[in-house]
């Protein structure tokens, strides 16, 4: 019967000798599902996948959270033989939790890990082709290419200084938790990060939130290993590599930031993120009062991302380097240089410099009270 513990010895034996026994014992309970993951679909579904551990279930049944509500239990079932569900009840403001457990007849397995849908602080930007660059700007937005990339996330808001310390506080880098220069409102956009110190934040939240990290120095991808983040340029944290397969978190590609900036599929072509008058979307150096502002608090683009213009520059992964004229497929940037690239303007920028088109660059050393960042993830 179900819930029964079975032990069983086996003996060789040759005439009257006899050897020692060897004992199993196996119990006979369903165990839990493992490794549940999710899968992007589209903006609005995402697809579960699981591990079975079982050779007798009848079967597992999904669980679902939606927000701070209850567990809605058992809200589908698959047959034994089905390690997949999708789910197309998903929207782009909500945080979604699910866990599962397999089941025979009347008893049940403990439940698999949880895994989190959290769209309330991510966009979905669906993959397509775009033109990057720009006619009317600095050279260096010359000249205009076709550049295609893949389904993507990117943070529906900037870091903020909230998110950083929950992060950072009792890192093994010498990195501060507090770094922000406009500090005492959790909700502003970090500031005061190098591209460097974001190397050790991705990776730190990654693993904290049970992600794989897509970043590795020398091959490891703990940052507690990194050691301290040099002060001055330095070659080895400058050969840190992506996995661009990771399913953690990381910072765009500059053509990433851009197809977000401009709207992604449902672009209306503005100059800014999100329209063509600066002062809707943007806390730029005529309405900011020379400060940061909380994230979110201007008018969103067209695919509900926030602060693409003006608040803080955002650091991109690339290496700067010059436009190809040549139609290009997710790409990752220079493949060496001596800066990294930021984009967006800021709370102290003029209007030209918050165009989704404009670019700049720095050493990835380099810290500022208006240079922040936002997060992307690779849809697997």
């Amino acid at each position: 019967p179900y819930g029964t513990s079975y032990s069983y010895k086996v003996k060789a034996y040759a005439g009257t000798n006899v050897s020692q026994p060897i004992e199993q014992t196996q119990n006979f309970v369903l165990s839990a599902p493992s490794n549940l993951a999710i899968i992007p679909q589209s903006a609005t579904s995402i697809k579960l996948t699981w591990h079975d551990n079982n050779q007798f279930e009848q079967g597992f049944k999904i669980s679902r959270k939606i927000g701070s509500g209850a567990w809605e239990e058992d809200i589908a079932t698959v047959n034994a033989n089905v390690l997949e569900w999708i789910d197309s009840a998903v929207n782009s403001t909500q945080f979604f939790e699910y866990k599962i457990r397999a089941y025979f007849q009347n008893y049940q397995s403990d439940y698999s890990n949880t895994v989190i849908f959290d769209m309330s602080r991510f966009v979905y930007v669906q993959g397509g082709t775009f033109q990057m660059g720009s006619s009317s700007g600095d050279s260096d937005e010359e000249p205009i290419h076709s550049v295609t990339l893949s389904s993507f996330y990117i943070g529906r808001y900037e870091v903020t200084q909230g998110e950083w310390q929950s992060v950072m506080t009792g890192n093994a880098n010498g990195i501060s938790a507090t770094p922000s220069y406009f500090s005492g409102n959790s909700t502003r956009p970090v500031e005061g990060v190098s591209w460097y110190d974001i190397m050790v934040y991705c990776n730190r939240r990654s693993i904290q939130e049970g992600l794989t990290p897509c970043y590795a120095k020398g091959g490891i991808t703990n940052p507690n290993n990194w050691g301290t983040v040099p002060t001055s340029t330095n070659v080895e944290w400058d050969a840190i590599t992506c996995n661009w397969s990771a399913n953690g978190y990381r910072l765009p590609t500059e053509a990433e930031w851009e197809f977000a900036a401009k709207g992604g599929n449902q672009s209306q072509g503005y100059t800014y993120s999100g329209s063509n008058i600066i002062g809707n979307v943007a806390w730029y150096s005529s309405n900011s009062g020379s400060t940061t502002h909380p994230a979110g608090t201007k008018a969103p683009n067209e695919l509900g991302i926030y602060d693409m213009s003006g608040n803080v520059w955002e650091w991109c992964w690339d290496w700067y380097g010059s436009y190809s004229s040549s139609a290009q497929t997710n790409p990752h940037g220079a493949t060496s240089g001596s800066v990294r690239v930021f984009r967006g303007g800021s709370w102290r920028s003029y209007d030209y410099n918050c165009r989704v088109a404009n670019r700049f660059y720095v050493n990835p050393v380099y810290s500022s009270n208006s240079l922040g960042f936002r997060l992307s993830r690779t849809i697997p």
